[in-house]
């Protein structure tokens, strides 16, 4: 999974799997993924909800779909939303593949706190001895 940046507007958005009747979640009551957190019950209802979800072939699609577009309520792949958002601290920020191997890719890496990968720290290198190599009219 790589990290993006949750769009408030899909955050409303139905996952591209809403439509398959056959997904035990679709003829499941709602009551049982969206239940307020201060109900009673709320525990056995949520343990229910899981159940189902762990038993689904779409589980970690429904998962991402949830952290990919910032889902705040409900259980989406079996997480309840603070399992979620613990998810999401952990997710690596990784710089978009096609960054990688340019200079704003080590850049990215570096502002993540990472070690740059070989091919960020190659292109790096070519561009401090471009910049070397023109500030000393060496060319």
């Amino acid at each position: 999974m790589t990290y993006v940046k949750p769009d408030p507007a899909s955050a409303y958005a139905y996952p591209p799997f809403a439509g398959d009747k056959t997904l035990a979640c679709r003829t499941a009551d709602p009551e049982l993924f969206f239940s307020r957190q201060k109900d009673p019950g709320n525990a056995a209802r949520e343990a229910a909800a899981k159940r189902l979800c762990r038993g689904c072939p779409r589980r970690r699609e429904c998962l991402e779909w949830a952290l990919d577009t910032g889902q705040t309520v409900g259980i989406w792949g079996a997480a309840t939303p603070a399992e979620r958002a613990r998810m999401l601290t952990k997710r690596p920020a990784e710089p978009p593949p096609d960054r990688c191997g340019t200079r704003s890719g080590y850049i990215a890496h570096r502002t993540a706190g990472e070690d740059a990968c070989h091919r960020c720290l190659a292109a790096n290198a070519a561009y401090s001895r471009r910049v070397y190599v023109s500030l000393r009219g060496l060319r």
